[in-house]
């Protein structure tokens, strides 16, 4: 299928060329994108070259010429107002939100089906998700368990979307003086949605176990339910790129837009049960949720993963990891980690 040809013309440089490397950096075999500096130059085209012209921060007045001779206009509006109302060649969405809400509305244009460029045989990284609808107090200790396993090799990060999981929030790992120079998982987000970060803040959102690393707990949980699977995986992308982990570890809980796809992104997932269960109701239902997405291949990446009973009641999720680490849970996951590595 050929590209969609692209015209872009933001007056805000900053957000244009951030906006722009995101678009190429998931629809890059989708689109073909040319820059324009002022809406004039796109004006003077004396032929209909583009499918769709993105366009932002300039006075709607020097859309007329445009939308007159039948251009397909998508206008980025810093606020959604309601003066912002769409037209039959002109349709308002707001200039601060996910890409791929900006690419749903290029597909009301186009008619085309736009799928992100599928990374999964080009990219290092190496996706691992933890999730469980019976146990999930064991999340936390196993997705640990995980990150000291595969840090004996590469650089792992564990990214913990489980509200109330057992992670101390700032001020109580690290005091109050120093509480204040840290970054929170919020604030991880909000560099994922603006693109604005430079790599010592970077760093300041990250804890730090012997041999692997995390980002720091959500100050407030309900900020998990604001978060997309888009932002996550912008997010993913600018810590791989800039701190270089070849695994991330995600440990799923709370409930949040694209987290079915995200879970889908997996390389493998790992479904925490307890001995006694066969198939729970909420297993089940869990199953058929991610088959009424479609995520059938998904499947294929599941592993049900039998925890222990846990006895020592007084153990924190740092103690349960080691001693997991080094038993014969630790055993099972070094070699199902490694066959799934290998392909197997």
């Amino acid at each position: 299928m050929a590209k969609t040809r692209l015209a872009i013309c933001i007056a805000d440089e900053v957000y244009q060329n951030r906006f722009v490397k995101c678009l190429m950096n998931h629809y890059q075999s989708q689109f073909e994108v040319s820059v324009f500096t002022d809406v004039a130059e796109i004006t003077a085209l004396e032929t209909q070259e583009y499918e769709v012209i993105i366009v932002g921060d300039c006075e709607k007045e020097r859309l007329e010429v445009l939308a007159h001779r039948g251009e397909n206009l998508l206008y980025l509006s810093e606020e959604q107002r309601e003066e912002n109302k769409n037209s039959e060649h002109m349709v308002c969405t707001e200039k601060y939100q996910e890409v791929y809400k900006i690419v749903d509305c290029i597909e009301q244009f186009t008619g085309k089906s736009l799928q992100r460029t599928d990374q999964k045989q080009e990219k290092e990284r190496h996706l691992i998700g933890v999730f469980s609808v019976t146990q999930e107090e064991m999340q936390l200790p196993f997705a640990a368990t995980i990150c000291s396993i595969c840090g004996e090799n590469e650089p792992v990060l564990l990214i913990n979307m489980q509200p109330f999981s057992g992670v101390e929030k700032v001020e109580n790992y690290w005091g109050d003086e120093r509480a204040q120079d840290i970054l929170e998982m919020e604030d991880l987000m909000t560099v994922a949605t603006t693109g604005v970060y430079t790599k010592g803040r970077l760093l300041a959102g990250i804890g730090r176990e012997q041999n692997w690393e995390y980002t720091h707990s959500i100050k407030n949980p309900e900020s998990l339910a604001e978060g997309s699977c888009e932002i996550y995986r912008v997010m993913m992308d600018i810590l791989t790129e800039e701190l270089g982990y070849r695994t991330i570890v995600l440990n799923f809980g709370g409930v949040f837009s694209g987290m079915t796809e995200l879970m889908d992104d997996c390389d493998v997932f790992y479904l925490l049960v307890s001995k006694e269960d066969t198939l729970s109701w909420r297993e089940k239902i869990f199953m058929e949720t991610m088959k009424n997405y479609e995520r059938e291949n998904f499947f294929r990446r599941v592993t049900r993963f039998e925890i222990p009973a846990v006895y020592h009641t007084d153990e924190d999720w740092r103690r349960l990891a080691e001693r997991w680490q080094w038993g014969e849970l630790g055993e099972m996951l070094r070699e199902k980690l490694w066959v799934a590595r290998q392909g197997g």
